[in-house]
C-alpha cells in the first residue's frame, strides 16, 4: 500500500500506556494540535459537532466530512469517510481505515496533520533536527540564520531580536512579509499577506513544510534551507 515510503514500525507498548496527537504542519491552522484520547474527531467544514476540527470553506479539497481519527484497543486510527478528493497517508491514497504510527502524515486538501505517539508521561517528541537558512541570492547574500531560536520574521526595516530586516530598496518585500517557524521538530514557512507573495522551489505558497535545500523566494531574495539530524532518536 505504501510503495517504496519506509513507515516507523509500531509502538510494542500497550496503546494504554500511549497518548496521541495530531498537529496541523502545512496549511490553514497551522501549528494547532488536537489530542486523540478523549474520543472520536472528524475533519471537515461547518461540522457542528463535539471535538470537529473545521476548516474554512476556502480550505481546498477538504469535503463537509472528509476524515477521522480514533483511538481503541489496537491504538490509533485514520479513515476517510466518503470525501469527493480523498486522503493521504505519506502521500498515498488512504483505501481503508489504517492503524498509524509515529511519524505519519496526513493530508487532508491542502492541510497537512503529523501524527506524534508517544509514552504518556512524555510530551510528544520532537526531531532532533537543527535548522538554518541562508541567504543565496540578493542582499544580505551569504549570512545564516538558525531557525531554532523562535519565530524569524522577514521584512524591510524591521527592528528587534528574531528579524531578517532587508533594506528598503527591497521594493518587492513588504514591511511584515512572512515568518520563519518550527512547530514540533517541522520547519515551516508562512506568507503574512504581502503584496507580492512568497515562493517555495518556483511555487508562489501561503504555507509550506520546509525540506533541507527548498529554496524560498521573498522579493528578489533567495534563502535554502539548511536541515542536520543533529542526534539519533
Amino acid at each position: 500500500m505504501f510503495g517504496l515510503f519506509r513507515r516507523r514500525r509500531a509502538d510494542p507498548r500497550p496503546p494504554s500506556s500511549l497518548r496521541g496527537e495530531i498537529w496541523v504542519v502545512q496549511g490553514e491552522r497551522l501549528g494547532e494540535k488536537w489530542g486523540l484520547e478523549d474520543g472520536e474527531v472528524v475533519i471537515g467544514r461547518g461540522l457542528d459537532r463535539p471535538r470537529a476540527i473545521n476548516f474554512s470553506e476556502t480550505a481546498k479539497f477538504v469535503s463537509s466530512e472528509h476524515a477521522r481519527f480514533w483511538k481503541d484497543e489496537r491504538g490509533y486510527w485514520v479513515e476517510d469517510i466518503g470525501s469527493k478528493n480523498g486522503t493521504f497517508l505519506n502521500r498515498h491514497l488512504l483505501k481503508e481505515k489504517t492503524l498509524l504510527v509515529e511519524g505519519d502524515e496526513v493530508e487532508i486538501g491542502n492541510v497537512m496533520f503529523r501524527v506524534y505517539i508517544v509514552p504518556k508521561e512524555q510530551t510528544a517528541s520532537e526531531e532532533r533536527f537543527s535548522g538554518e537558512i541562508e541567504v543565496v541570492r540578493g542582499a544580505r547574500k551569504g549570512e545564516k540564520f538558525s531557525l531554532d531560536q523562535g519565530d524569524l520574521l522577514v521584512g524591510r526595516e524591521l527592528e528587534g531580536n528574531g528579524v531578517i530586516s532587508l533594506p528598503d530598496d527591497e521594493t518587492l518585500v513588504s514591511t511584515e512579509h512572512a515568518v520563519f517557524r518550527k512547530v514540533r521538530g517541522t520547519y515551516t514557512i508562512r506568507d503574512l499577506g504581502s503584496t507580492n507573495g512568497t515562493g517555495v522551489n518556483g511555487e508562489k505558497k501561503v504555507s509550506a513544510r520546509l525540506s533541507d535545500g527548498d529554496e524560498v523566494t521573498i522579493g528578489n531574495v533567495i534563502f535554502r534551507v539548511r536541515l542536520t539530524q543533529s542526534a539519533p532518536r
